[in-house]
């Protein structure tokens, strides 16, 4: 079994054991549901000097870029089923495998 092949092992994993359920809207497109990811909404401490720390979410939704198109573009929409949340995409943090960690910002 090659490099390849373990990866998409370890991705399936992933996904089947963390499914988030999300539908995915790319601006000034149609709606695709009934997709699965990986959703983390971790928070995040700064220092901002002396004793005070900036602590701010950071959501982010690990997707299969196949199940997009192939790719997605900044401000196209994500919504998290589950959390009745919309999300605008940020970033997409491409690991050259075919999947992506998507960097989002609350819309509602």
């Amino acid at each position: 079994m090659g490099w390849r092949e373990r990866v998409g092992l370890v991705q399936s994993s992933g996904f089947r054991t963390f499914p988030e359920a999300y539908s995915y809207t790319p601006a000034g497109g149609v709606e695709v549901s009934g997709l699965t990811g990986i959703f983390r909404d971790e928070s995040v401490q700064e220092p901002l000097g002396g004793e005070r720390d900036l602590v701010s979410q950071k959501p982010t939704l690990d997707v299969r870029l196949s199940d997009l198109g192939g790719s997605v573009d900044r401000g196209d929409l994500i919504a998290i089923d589950r959390l009745s949340r919309t999300f605008e995409i940020h970033d997409s943090q491409e690991d050259g495998e075919g999947l992506s960690t998507l960097v989002l910002l609350e819309t509602s």
